[in-house]
């Protein structure tokens, strides 16, 4: 069993009869979702907590092996650095239960950028940068992601970044200053379809392939789009 069958017999949401939340985005001690993910993989896997997570859960993460809370700890694997961006940014009106105000998430991203300043960077984040992927309606009509991210990807130009927060993003990417943004959000209806993407880099950097199942159950296809950088022009490549 690989990861994508494994996420594919996981990855539907919905609430029980007695209201109790059920699928694979949730945090669960019986169900160790973490620890099945965390050894079909080569180097472990990597989490960080969402808006609606107490940092009580940071313990249910990492008690496992190879289960890496990367806002706490970043995980270096060779040349690259995994960076986390926990919560969303505090606003009065959501009332978040995990929220960081913009001086902090600048302090935080700073420190990674200068600790690892050799590396190159892959960002995991639970909110999008600001304007990018982060258009939501939900609470009213409004971009809700993070300013402090969108600076840290002007300046240190990260290979990566890979979101969620705003659910109707989800299943969407998009090159941003030659950094790929991602977003993996999923809705949280009842027998809402859950969204995934494989990614690939090249480690030379001229070549970043990803591939989600954001148009699968409305078309019943997966999206791959490639881009390719040459010296003065990028190409690229959509594959339905």
């Amino acid at each position: 069993e690989d990861i994508k069958n494994f996420l594919e017999k996981q990855t539907i949401y919905y609430i029980d009869k007695n209201e109790y939340i059920k699928g694979l985005i949730y945090f669960s001690n019986k169900k160790e979702y973490f620890k099945k993910l965390a050894a079909l993989s080569n180097y472990g896997l990597c989490f960080v907590l969402g808006n609606d997570e107490h940092p009580i859960y940071r313990g249910v993460g990492i008690k496992h092996k190879n289960v890496y809370d990367v806002h706490t700890k970043s995980l270096v694997i060779g040349d690259f650095v995994i960076i986390g961006l926990e919560g969303a940014p505090t606003d009065i009106k959501f009332g978040y239960i995990l929220s960081h105000d913009d001086k902090t998430v600048k302090k935080h991203l700073d420190n990674m950028a200068n600790k690892y300043k050799n590396k190159k960077m892959i960002v995991l984040s639970h909110a999008p940068p600001h304007n990018i992927l982060d258009y939501a309606i939900r609470f009213g009509e409004n971009h809700i992601g993070s300013k402090p991210l969108l600076e840290f990807i002007k300046e240190k130009k990260p290979l990566l970044v890979v979101c969620g927060h705003v659910h109707r993003e989800g299943g969407k990417e998009t090159l941003f200053e030659n950094t790929l943004v991602t977003n993996v959000a999923s809705h949280d209806d009842n027998i809402s379809h859950g969204n995934m993407a494989l990614i690939e880099i090249e480690e030379n950097e001229n070549y970043i392939k990803a591939t989600h199942n954001g148009y699968e159950k409305k078309f019943g296809v997966l999206h791959t789009r490639e881009w390719i950088f040459k010296e003065n022009k990028i190409i690229i490549k959509d594959i339905l």
